[in-house]
């Protein structure tokens, strides 16, 4: 009860971690990208490891250590337990197991929802509502380089448009 509780006000535990933040501080710059950094407005970027659950698909991902994440309930996302991070595609390194990973297409075939061909685990994917980034699976993050990440809900049952982040650091449909 209390994590359904936690989740309606957008708020989650998770190894230890308490997930709070604004949603501008999700993208970090190009400056940090080999080693801890800072963003525009002093917030710290850092380099993220996600992986698979064997291990055979591992990449980087540059953003900052604060983010906002999302959790869709579209029929994939919901079934998969995917909560999002979406960073531009050159911030993200694949450091190995591209042989590895495999893709699934449905309804418009534009997101390529791909997982790892030896555990079924989804570590990124390209989504529909923006093809020109990757969406990670924050769940397949090292818990290690987050901060503070609050997650918020996104009505994906009906969705038919693509995602923006409005000034004030909420995502709306285009």
């Amino acid at each position: 009860r209390r994590e359904r509780e936690g989740r309606e006000k957008g708020e989650m535990e998770d190894h230890g971690l308490y997930w709070n933040c604004q949603l501008e501080r999700l993208m970090a710059r190009p400056d940090g990208w080999e080693k801890e950094g800072e963003e525009e407005g002093g917030e710290k970027s850092v380099i993220h490891t996600a992986t698979c659950h064997c291990g055979e698909v591992e990449l980087q991902v540059e953003a900052a250590k604060d983010f906002t994440a999302l959790d869709c309930n579209c029929s994939v996302c919901r079934m998969k337990g995917y909560l999002h991070l979406t960073v531009k595609k050159d911030k993200v390194k694949m450091i190995k197991g591209q042989d590895k990973v495999a893709d699934y297409r449905f309804n418009t075939k534009v997101a390529s929802h791909t997982f790892c061909k030896t555990c079924g685990m989804h570590p990124y994917y390209t989504p529909r509502s923006n093809p020109d980034c990757y969406s990670i699976n924050i769940r397949c993050i090292r818990p290690d380089t987050l901060g503070k990440v609050k997650v918020v809900s996104l009505e994906g049952r009906n969705f038919t448009g693509s995602l923006t982040a409005g000034e004030d650091g909420t995502m709306s449909s285009a």
